[in-house]
Parts: structure tokens; sequence; C-alpha cells
């Protein structure tokens, strides 16, 4: 009988998912299965101070009633519980409720003076204090690992936020750089079209030229604008040519030539995975 009591119980209070529910659970399981007349559980505060977390039984005792102020230790809790029911011929015995030199809380079992409990279930009991310590030691031991782990994870959240905005510092710095690229040959092209005002061949090939020094400075807003998002979307990189690249940095670079004449010798060059975005800057 005994042994299928502890089995039951440590299912249940492994099962239990909050402390308040193990306490309810051992106050119920003494009186119905080891025969106490009431038992209460009491808790202790961070000031040492006890409450009563749970109550079960029989007697007329309103835990809400006790009168705790003056109790300072575990053996005087089941004092003050006979002494709130005096003269109604009830005994107590208290079981604190330890686990690894960790004191959380006692265990205050009420029986009649006439019909006292036997050794067998007074063993019974200080067993299913046992299990419950146990169970709550582990349930603290969870929790301040799950508290442990939360703050990690915060931890972990601002350092990859910080290390996001130094990067994004370091990008926005690069991306200014580039746009200051793209944007001075403008100038230069604008002045170039005002020359070639009568050559409409010409004017259509600088207008060219300016369509692809704007397009290459969208691109690179873009670029700025997707990693600002903080996504993981990727734009996919395509096959590009190297040479055309160099090609075009020497195109958008050209007004600031001026009179010098640049020769250019590409070899045959392989072909890369580049994001369009990611592409050249003069």
């Amino acid at each position: 009988m005994e042994l299928t009591t502890f089995v039951h119980f440590s299912r249940l209070v492994s099962d239990s998912a909050t402390s308040e529910g193990i306490f309810s659970l051992l106050g119920r399981t003494v009186v119905e299965e080891c025969r106490a007349s009431h038992a209460l559980v009491f808790g202790t505060g961070d000031t040492g101070d006890f409450t009563v977390l749970s109550s079960y039984g029989n007697s007329n005792l309103n835990p809400n009633t006790l009168e705790l102020d003056e109790v300072c230790t575990i053996a005087e809790l089941g004092t003050a519980v006979v002494k709130r029911i005096g003269g109604t011929g009830y005994l107590s015995r208290v079981f604190p409720l330890i686990s690894e030199a960790a004191l959380f809380g006692a265990l205050v079992v009420l029986y009649s003076e006439s019909d006292p409990l036997n050794e067998r279930q007074w063993i019974q009991i200080e067993g299913l204090t046992e299990l419950t310590a146990i169970s709550l030691n582990k349930t603290y031991q969870h929790q301040k690992l799950q508290k442990a782990f939360d703050e990690l994870r915060v931890s972990q959240d601002a350092l990859i936020r910080a290390e996001k905005f130094r990067a994004l510092g370091q990008m926005s710095a690069g991306v200014a750089h580039d746009l200051k690229n793209f944007l001075s040959p403008l100038v230069m092209y604008t002045d170039m079209l005002r020359d070639s005002a009568g050559d409409r061949e010409e004017v259509l090939e600088v207008a060219q030229h300016v369509d692809r020094i704007l397009q290459r400075g969208l691109e690179t807003v873009e670029r700025l604008r997707v990693f600002s998002r903080q996504s993981a979307e990727q734009i996919e990189a395509v096959e590009t040519d190297l040479n055309q690249i160099v090609k075009e940095a020497i195109q958008i670079s050209k007004p600031r030539l001026h009179d010098i004449q640049l020769v250019v010798e590409l070899g045959e060059a392989p072909k890369a995975l580049i994001r369009p975005a990611d592409g050249v800057s003069a």
C-alpha cells in the first residue's frame, strides 16, 4: 500500500507544473492516504517569515487566522497551529521540507489525540515530505537555470544588436563613399552634356553613362536598405563578368581622367557569383 502511494505521488508531483500544485498535493495525500486529520504546508520568505501555502483536512481550522508573527522556528509552527485550535483534542507534528541544505518550508500534520497515527503512517508521511522537498529543489534548480538562460539570451540579443549597429555604421560609411564616387562623375557628365548639346549621338552616349551610374547608385542604396531591415532574406547572387565590372568602373571614372590616356588590357576572367548590389564602386 505504501509503495503504491509513493509511486502514485511521485508521478503526480512530476506532472505538477507549479510549486503551489506540489504543496496542495502533499497536504491532500497526507490526509487521504495517511489518515491525518489536517495538513498544512508552510513556506518561508526571504525575511524568514512563514506563510500558509496549502491547507487540507477535516478540522475547522482557518489558516488565514493563524498568528505567525512570533513564530521564528519550524518547531514553533506546530505549537502555533495547535494553540489556534486548542481544546479540540488535536496534536501536531512538524516535518521540514529540506533538500541539499535548502529549506523550502515545512509540513505540519494534525492528528487526533484519541486516535494517533501509527509508526508506519509517520514513516510514510516522512517519505512523502522528502519526495516533495526533492521535487521542489529540482523545480527551483530548473527555475534558476531558466532564469540564467533567459538572461544569457537577453545579453546575447543585445550583443547581436550592438554588433549589427556597428556593422551597419561601417556599411553606411562604405555606402556613403560609394555614393560619392557615383555622384561626382554625374556633375562632370552634366558639363559634357552641355558641351555636346548639338551632337545628338554624343548626348545619347553620355545619357547612357549617366543612366548606368544612377542604376549603380540605386543598387547601393538598396543594399543598405536590405541590411538595415535586419532580415534573413538574401538577394540571390548571379554569375557576373568581372571584366565588364572593370569596364563600368573605368567608364564611371572617365570624367575625372580629363586628358589622361588610359590603356586597358584585360585577360580572360573567370565568372564570379556576385549580388547585383555588391557590384562596382569607383
